[in-house]
């Protein structure tokens, strides 16, 4: 049986907890982790119609991109919007799960899929302030190139431009082994010491969990000893924002145009001069505003985002920088066909995958009007 909180594990492996906000909600927000799942829905927001659509086709679990509970509600009741929501899925047993800003920042998430959609060659993070750690062992001498060159394949030792980097000093381990050990080395009640090697490796939280399996695998003692520190120079931002370039060079028009149509909308706004030719484009889905002054320094010539205002879009323009402004939803309406795609890519518990069906009860809020 396939139950809502096996679906929550496949999500939290594509977009890990870690790197969500600290303000965001994230995870299953409403129904039961227990509850069974053969058919999942999934739509940018859990607004009304979208919860009624989900339940009319037969979904028992609805999968979301904006959280539905964001912060403290000091109630439940048919009363408000957010509660008739709630009752009305809870009494329909459908679940329904948050990834928001785990899934902008994730690899790829839903920057990364607009960026293979556009076609970018050579994408990177628009921020190199990654979550990293520095993981301390300790290794006998003997092992210790062994032990290091492991860690080195599992991620560790990447900086910038470099890898296998990494600091080492000697010095002596001491232990006594007691009953019921299995020493590698030294005797039962027997102090031991020994000519160790301590290693100081800078590996990406994402891969901390990797490094460590493989440091218990690798080192010969029954016990291995490690240390993981954040340091405050490392300690940065993974920001949800990619750069990359397109295969050929437009004009600012001509890639407004090409936006329209990769993600079938009507409209998108530009500030820039028309003809200037686009090269390096940088992307922020939702709000990304905040990420002109490094997309500009990074030396993108456009910015592809949404909810721009009037300063944040003038300040560009300062720095050189031209703007697509393809709207909060236009950036990340793309979230069901990612989140569709990868779940129908995946193996589960039971031998019958589940349903998964793009609701259709969503569309921009914005329309243009004029006289």
């Amino acid at each position: 049986m396939i139950t809502v909180s096996e679906i929550a594990g496949k999500i939290n492996k594509l977009a890990p907890p870690f790197l969500a906000e600290d303000w965001d909600n994230i995870g299953i927000q409403v129904g039961n982790p227990d509850w069974s799942v053969n058919k999942i829905g999934v739509a940018l927001d859990a607004t009304k119609g979208v919860v009624n659509e989900a339940v009319e086709t037969g979904c028992q679990l609805l999968i979301v991109h904006h959280p539905l509970i964001f912060k403290g509600i000091n109630n439940v009741h048919a009363g408000n919007t957010t509660g008739k929501i709630i009752i009305k899925a809870i009494q329909s047993e459908l679940s329904i799960i948050v990834a928001h800003t785990n899934i902008d920042h994730a690899e790829n998430g839903i920057n990364d899929y607009l960026a293979n959609i556009f076609g970018l060659m050579d994408v990177k993070n628009l921020s190199d302030q990654l979550p990293l750690k520095k993981f301390v062992g300790y290794i006998p001498e003997p092992d210790f190139e062994n032990v290091r060159t492991a860690l080195f394949n599992a991620g560790a030792g990447k900086f910038g431009n470099y890898d296998q980097v990494s600091y080492s000093s000697q010095g002596n381990g001491s232990f006594r082994p007691l009953k019921g050990s299995n020493p590698a080395k030294g005797n039962l009640g027997e102090r031991s010491e020994v000519s160790e090697y301590r290693l100081e490796v800078i590996v990406d939280e994402r891969d901390l969990d990797k490094l460590v399996s493989t440091y218990y695998n690798v080192h010969p003692y029954e016990e291995p000893v490690f240390d993981v520190f954040q340091s405050e120079k490392l300690q940065g931002e993974y920001l949800p924002a990619r750069i990359g370039l397109l295969n050929n060079k437009m004009k600012l028009t001509e890639l407004a145009d090409f936006v329209n149509d990769k993600l079938n909308l009507d409209y998108v706004q530009i500030a820039g001069n028309k003809d200037k030719e686009i090269k390096k484009v940088a992307i922020a889905c939702g709000s990304g505003a905040d990420f002109i002054k490094i997309a500009s320094r990074q030396g993108a010539d456009v910015l592809i985002t949404g909810d721009v205002k009037y300063h944040e879009a003038q300040s560009a323009l300062e720095s050189g920088m031209a703007l697509i402004n393809a709207g909060h939803y236009g950036t990340e309406k793309v979230f069901p066909d990612l989140i569709k795609d990868y779940l129908d890519d995946l193996n589960y518990s039971s031998t019958e995958k589940p349903d998964i069906i793009k609701l259709r009860g969503q569309s921009s809020i914005w329309n243009l009007y004029s006289t």
